[in-house]
């Protein structure tokens, strides 16, 4: 028995998109998510998709995390009053 075949393959921007949105999220959310979510653009295939959808994510986690922060210090400043 031969086993199937895949000859589907992801372009290097595709993986390219994928690395800077795993990068995005866990040290540089602001450049490495900006540069997979150009590079994630174009791509059809589901790495640069995953990429480019993983690229939203580090955004929305520094903005969440700050408003949380700052909310967190307003109610500290105010039961210090």
């Amino acid at each position: 028995m031969s086993e199937p075949s895949d000859d589907r393959t992801a372009s290097g921007k595709a993986v390219a998109s994928l690395v800077f949105a795993i990068l995005g999220i866990t040290c540089c959310p602001c450049i490495g998510s900006f540069v997979a979510v150009m590079l994630g653009l174009d791509e059809r295939s589901g790495v640069g998709r995953a990429g480019f959808h993983l690229g939203w994510i580090g955004p929305l986690i520094l903005l969440g995390s700050s408003l949380v922060g700052w909310a967190f210090l307003c109610c500290c400043a105010s039961l210090g009053q």
